[in-house]
């Protein structure tokens, strides 16, 4: 029993044992448990916030490249655009987008100032923000210091202290621009107030800086091909000028023929100054007026011609002050005399729409002056034209200077027509080219009928009055080809080039007929005046080939002798009494 007892003891005490160890170890697995649970848990929770950084680091790549993405993109837009001031409105567009700016404003470079360029969405009135690079002089070296800057900052310095409180945020961006010779300065600087969503985020400066950058290259490479093609224009424009002036040299001082001058004289300055119309004015020292004598442009032809009237006091001014005037750049003072003088001439200046004047002076004598209008373009004339203006002027005032002297060396002082030995020179040369192209040349000699008694009976003043008027007449009622010469004392010569006898006696009978026709006066009384004309045509196709100029005065002479002795104020053609 006892056996039995401590038998049952000891088997109690056995599981007893086993349960007490069962326990310790359930305990240990369930520390170790917790303690694996607590380890899942803080792996869990780092695999979350290793996610969350993954995520945030995704966020921050994917919004970096979509900005440098953005600064590509708006790199090559801008890079595209040549003109500045669009290329400007631009960069403030782009950069108010890429960074969903709500509202902001730019200033430009102005001179020593900066001024407002271009504002966005701004309800207070910043039209009168205006730095300056020497009033401003420590906000000028800050901001060029500083590319980009909070507004927040800007606040100390007393300019941008009414421009900070226009934000509650923001930033200023700054671009700077190196000149020709390599120094950097402020050229336009960009305010960008709030975002339309949200607030600035870390790294923004960052982007700002970057951003930047690129839009200060492309607008340093803006303004280089800005001021290259500029250059490029004016190299242009010069050397067309240069082509223009040598040009108008060759033309105005190949003829001697006055009236060829004035045409192309007009003709060229038009053109260079590119008028809508223009015309010029030639001085008459005799009657102290300016005449029109050529127009471009839409006028009435009725302009030729026309009367000019002219003050001394106005001559004696622009004979000594002979620049080109662009009226519209003239000062009030300046105006006074040129506006007297349109006053004067208003019915025919008022159709001109004068807007440059152009005195012609050669050796202190005025000679004309160039009236042009309203240009082609919108630009108007501008005082960097004056000198090539002023050279065209002095080559045409040269050019009529130079006619004006072999005029007076070949003409006639009393009857305004051309010398006997012009008139030689003029017939031989005509002779030729008859015969070189086979074509008719008819030649007039024209007598004054009983002159003699003019001189004896009213006086040599009345015989000069006589010779004038024939004279006048003459010139009045031949062609611009034909060449009239007073041959000698009473007596003038007609050279009619590609005229045949019929030609040349209608021509004699209408000069007849318009001389007898004249009105000429003495103490209340009218003095008839008649000539005898003479005809002779050369015919190459009919007549020997070596004939000289000597024989068709001759015979036409011959045939003013018949018409003399034939009774006086008649036609004689050579052939009626070969």
């Amino acid at each position: 029993m006892v056996l039995f007892i401590i038998a049952g003891s000891i088997l109690f005490l056995i599981v007893l044992l086993i349960i007490i160890n069962l326990l310790s170890n359930y305990n240990i697995l369930r520390a170790k448990y917790k303690n694996v649970s607590e380890e899942l848990d803080d792996a869990k929770e780092k695999k979350e916030t290793l996610i969350k950084e993954k995520d945030e680091v995704e966020r921050k790549i994917d919004e970096k490249n979509f900005k440098f993405l953005a600064i590509n993109q708006m790199a090559k837009t801008l890079a595209k655009e040549k003109n500045l001031n669009i290329l400007k409105r631009l960069i403030m567009d782009m950069m108010m987008e890429v960074n969903s700016i709500k509202r902001g404003f730019a200033l430009e470079r102005s001179g020593e100032y900066l001024r407002l360029f271009e504002t966005k969405n701004m309800d207070n009135d910043v039209s009168d923000i205006e730095i300056s690079v020497n009033i401003d002089k420590e906000l000028w070296e800050y901001l060029k210091l500083h590319k980009v800057t909070q507004v927040d900052v800007l606040k100390n310095y007393p300019k941008f202290a009414e421009i900070g409180n226009l934000f509650s945020d923001g930033y200023v961006m700054v671009f700077l621009v190196a000149d020709e010779i390599g120094l950097e300065d402020i050229y336009f600087v960009i305010v960008l107030g709030e975002k339309t969503y949200g607030s600035y985020g870390e790294g923004e400066m960052e982007f700002l800086e970057t951003l930047g950058g690129q839009v200060e290259i492309i607008l340093e490479n803006a303004i280089k091909n800005s001021y290259i093609e500029e250059q490029n224009k004016e190299l242009t424009e010069k050397v067309y000028d240069l082509l223009t002036l040598n040009n108008a040299a060759k033309m105005i001082s190949a003829t001697l023929d006055v009236e060829e001058i004035f045409k192309s004289s007009i003709d060229m300055f038009t053109e260079v100054a590119q008028a809508v119309k223009g015309c010029i004015l030639n001085y008459d020292r005799e009657t102290e007026k300016m005449y029109v004598k050529a127009i471009r442009g839409d006028y009435k032809k009725e302009l030729v011609g026309r009367e000019v009237e002219i003050s001394s006091e106005f001559y004696e001014k622009i004979r000594r002050d002979p620049g080109v005037k662009v009226l519209s750049n003239l000062r009030e003072s300046e105006l006074k005399d040129i506006v007297e003088f349109f006053k004067a001439n208003h019915n025919f200046i008022k159709e001109l729409k004068s807007e440059l004047f152009i005195p012609l002076v050669a050796s202190e004598e005025l000679l004309g002056v160039i009236l042009l209008g309203m240009r082609y373009s919108d630009e108007g004339y501008k005082d960097d034209n004056v000198e090539v203006y002023n050279t065209l002027a002095n080559q045409i005032a040269i050019s009529m200077y130079n006619a004006k002297l072999y005029n007076l060396a070949i003409t006639d002082g009393m009857t305004k027509l051309f010398l006997h030995r012009y008139f030689q020179t003029r017939l031989e040369e005509e002779l030729e080219r008859s015969k070189r192209y086979i074509r008719k040349l008819s030649l007039l000699m024209i007598d004054i009928d009983h002159f003699k008694n003019f001189n004896d009976t009213y006086g040599h003043q009345t015989g000069d009055e006589v010779l004038k008027k024939v004279a006048k007449s003459i010139k009045e009622n031949i062609r611009k080809s034909d060449v009239a010469a007073r041959y000698g004392g009473e007596e003038f010569a007609v050279i009619l080039p590609e005229t045949d006898e019929v030609g040349a006696i209608r021509v004699g009978e209408n000069l007849r007929k318009r001389v007898e026709s004249m009105e000429l006066g003495y103490n209340n009384e009218r003095l008839k005046v008649t000539v005898s004309i003479g005809c002779f045509t050369f015919s190459p196709d009919e007549t020997i080939d070596n004939i000289q100029k000597d024989v068709l005065v001759m015979k036409a002479d011959k045939a003013l002798y018949y018409s003399k002795e034939t009774g006086r104020n008649r036609v004689s053609h050579y052939k009626e009494i070969d």
